[in-house]
């Protein structure tokens, strides 16, 4: 009671408010000056960029301040708010594009400091409060920041990444290139010059691919299409998923429904997660309003679809269909062990039998692969997660990720956690305690699998790893939701003061975090790009007469047609190579060795090699290393730069006459 009464205290709370903000702006200064310090120097008057920062950052502390200590001076922009009616709504979705579009520009550049994205993220989501807040009585309301939140952070979602839905011809990052011929390989072969009948490899899973791969069914499929399907993929099914869940809430109220999807979106963008997972989580929701039999057959495929597309996921659909079943019973109606515990159990079974014995069923009949049962045994759990290296120090604040995996996941998951357990703790979710073990043994479960998963070489960049367990609390937030939750909800201000924290956060932080993340992406220029495709077209179309070309990296070039009629030449994809190189696989890369050692490649297309170490300090280091070990050195042996486009990440390599170490200790592959 006596939090709060100190929070009700107008004047305490606006003095320690006042004092963040002083703060905060304090940082700010800081910050600003740091940036336009080279500016000024020999700056005759102040620039353009400078004076906006200035006045920009002004307003949001005067504006804070009044709002705090003088709220009725703000009353005739309130009026203005009262008679634009629903224009308001448009008004914030256009304020959420522009805050979006403000990091096309390179002067967005002076937000990037942890202070002024601060003030960023309050100017952003105050005035999405502010328009989302209804009457001319007050500035800002609770309900009217939570709604405009939710609004503002799901429409910048979209502005932010529809900015790289583009033709350019190159890598936008590490990894897309190889991406996009990779999930063409379901549906876009003709798009090859690849011996017919002869099995394409791809390192990503067939559930993936086909997915993803859509786009390449349509004759003249252009590369921002496929961008574009990927933002699609990365949003929509996520707010269809949170529709699915809170489907009740669409009798009652729809504009809530609407925002508790779109909140879903939000929520799960902290990952983010792959849509397989998510459409996986949608099909076992939806299967809970049908026939059991029509019930236990949706699991059963939902399971298998998981396992095609990573085998990790191949019992969530079954345990999140038993922890639905188990905890949405009412155990003073439900009587006997065998009504509550018989359909949990055989859902659980239909998971298995998806995500485990079709697959294990499948390999036997075509002889493909190995016995999955491998997986269940000691030696097998070992190989699978010893194959590749634990970085435990990845959990804690890192270079990689700089919350660390088990801060970042608390900022993203333990709002929403504490609220459900909050509501299970006051009896508003009345759960009997086998209920209550249940649940949290299959969320530990997932939590488990998630961190060994996160902390594998290669991971702990965010938070995608630890999808079974984000996805898991949004449906264990649909069930509370059903169960008291939605009571607790709508009656905000009859709330405790710790239940109504843990409200705000579960939506001001995955907002917050949605504003903080975006950053000015420059494309080089036109002239630029144009320059290095053309040099790559010549340099492939020559060596093509004497040899194989390799396209190590920059596959897409060939996808898209940039790169001409060029045979493809499977081998060595540069994720591929990425894999066995963090494996320490010393086996696969002799063949590799021996095909430079003989000079195979007439050209190779990489991204720009280095042959330098850097460790665990540095952003993927170890990675880094391992890269350099395996792969950069020994081609930097046989072959040499013909020339580097490091703007778009590309390098051409000839083979290099004799054998040079690329740096001084190294002693090249025999």
């Amino acid at each position: 009671m006596a939090l709060k009464s100190f929070l009700h205290d107008r004047r305490w709370a606006a003095g320690i408010a006042s004092a963040i903000l002083a703060g905060l702006m304090g940082g700010v200064f800081q910050e600003m000056t740091a940036w336009f310090q080279p500016q000024l120097i020999h700056a005759t008057r102040i620039s353009f960029g400078a004076l906006f920062a200035i006045l920009f950052e002004g307003f949001v502390f005067l504006m804070s301040m009044a709002a705090l200590w003088r709220p009725n001076w703000l009353k005739p922009i309130r009026r203005v708010r009262e008679r634009a009616g629903r224009l308001r709504w448009v008004g914030l979705v256009l304020f959420a594009i522009a805050g979006g579009m403000l990091f096309r520009y390179e002067q967005s550049q002076m937000f990037d400091g942890i202070y002024a994205r601060i003030s960023l993220a309050v100017f952003f989501l105050g005035g999405a409060g502010w328009l989302a807040t209804d009457g001319d009585e007050r500035n800002w309301f609770w309900s009217g920041i939570l709604i405009g939140a939710v609004l503002f952070s799901s429409v910048f979602i979209f502005a932010v990444r529809l900015q790289k839905v583009s033709n350019h011809p190159f890598s936008l990052f590490w990894s897309e290139g190889n991406r996009l011929w990779d999930y063409s390989i379901p549906f876009g072969r003709r798009l090859y010059h690849y011996p017919a009948g002869e099995a394409i490899f791809s390192l990503t899973d067939i559930g993936r691919r086909t997915l993803w791969g859509l786009p390449y069914l349509l004759p003249g499929v252009q590369i921002w299409m496929v961008r574009l399907w990927d933002v699609l993929m990365f949003t929509v099914p996520y707010a269809v998923l949170g529709w699915a869940v809170f489907s009740e809430e669409r009798k009652n109220n729809r504009r809530l429904f609407l925002l508790l999807g779109l909140w879903t979106m939000v929520f799960l963008n902290q990952g983010p997660i792959y849509s397989p997972l998510v459409l996986a989580a949608l099909v076992v929701v939806l299967g809970r309003k049908t026939p059991y039999w029509l019930n236990v057959g949706l699991v059963v495929a939902a399971s298998y679809y998981a396992r095609t597309s990573r085998y990790t996921w191949m019992f969530a659909p079954g345990m999140w269909a038993a922890m639905l079943a188990f905890l949405d019973q009412d155990w003073k109606v439900t009587k006997g062990w065998i009504k509550r515990w018989l359909q949990p159990i055989l859902l659980g079974l239909a998971g298995i039998i998806g995500g485990f014995g079709l697959p294990e069923l499948m390999i036997q009949l075509t002889g493909s692969g190995g016995s999955q049962a491998d997986l269940f045994t000691v030696e097998g759990m070992q190989q699978t997660t010893g194959r590749q290296p634990l970085l435990w120090n990845r959990l804690l604040p890192n270079a990689t990720y700089a919350p660390g995996i088990l801060l970042g996941l608390f900022l993203a998951a333990a709002p929403l956690a504490g609220w459900i357990i909050c509501l299970i703790w006051k009896k508003r979710w009345d759960l009997h305690n086998w209920q209550k073990l249940a649940g949290a043994a299959f969320m530990t479960a997932f939590l488990g699998v998630g961190v060994v998963v996160s902390v594998k070489i290669g991971g702990g960049s965010n938070l995608h790893n630890l999808d079974m367990f984000l996805v898991g609390l949004v449906l264990l937030a649909g069930l509370a939701w059903q169960n008291g939750g939605r009571k607790n909800l709508l009656g905000f201000e009859g709330n405790t003061v710790w239940m109504n924290i843990a409200l705000a956060a579960l939506v001001l932080l995955p907002a917050a975090k949605v504003i903080r993340e975006p950053g000015f992406y420059r494309l080089p220029s036109a002239e630029y790009v144009s320059e290095a495709l053309a040099e790559t077209q010549a340099a492939v179309e020559e060596a093509r007469q004497d040899g194989d070309v390799l396209f190590m990296d920059q596959r897409q070039l060939i996808t898209f047609g940039y790169a001409g009629d060029v045979p493809l030449i499977v081998e060595y994809e540069k994720k591929k190579l990425m894999e066995e190189a963090m494996a320490g696989s010393k086996e696969y890369f002799e063949e590799y060795y021996d095909d430079l050692a003989a000079h195979r490649f007439t050209l190779i297309v990489s991204e720009p090699l280095r042959a330098e170490f850097q460790g665990g300090e540095y952003d993927f280091g170890n990675e880094n290393d391992a890269w350099v070990k395996w792969v950069s050195i020994p081609m930097l042996c046989y072959y040499e730069p013909l020339t580097t486009y490091r703007e778009v990440g590309l390098e051409l390599l000839v083979p290099r006459d004799g054998t040079v170490p690329p740096m001084d200790g190294v002693v090249c592959p025999e």
